[in-house]
């Protein structure tokens, strides 16, 4: 069975917290984006950060919403995205996994 030899292949990284944050951080760093989400109300205009990461894989975007819930940061699994919309969340993210994409990096500090 395909899928049974995937998760045995895939178990040991479910069996450290480090290296599931590591294997987030690495899937983020490379299909997942960091952007500014603006919006008005009341004439007053609002910016914030958010995350998205996105898969095709129910499987795979379950997992990484699991491992985001499990280190504290709330996440919003819908369609083909993971998003981590809060500004609490997204401190959270920076402070617990982190990001070697300097993209992401930049955008962070704009």
């Amino acid at each position: 069975n395909k899928d049974a030899l995937n998760h045995h292949r895939h178990s040991w990284i479910k069996k450290n917290p480090k290296y599931e944050r590591a294997c987030v951080r690495g899937l983020i760093d490379t299909d997942g984006s960091v952007f500014t989400h603006r919006y008005r109300s009341r004439n007053k205009t609002y910016a914030y950060k958010k995350i998205s990461f996105s898969s095709i894989s129910n499987d795979l975007r379950n997992e990484v919403a699991l491992i985001l819930e499990k280190n504290s940061i709330k996440c919003c699994v819908s369609g083909t995205n993971v998003r981590i919309d809060s500004k609490k969340s997204v401190a959270q993210y920076w402070k617990c996994i982190g990001s070697h994409n300097p993209k992401h990096l930049k955008r962070m500090r704009e």
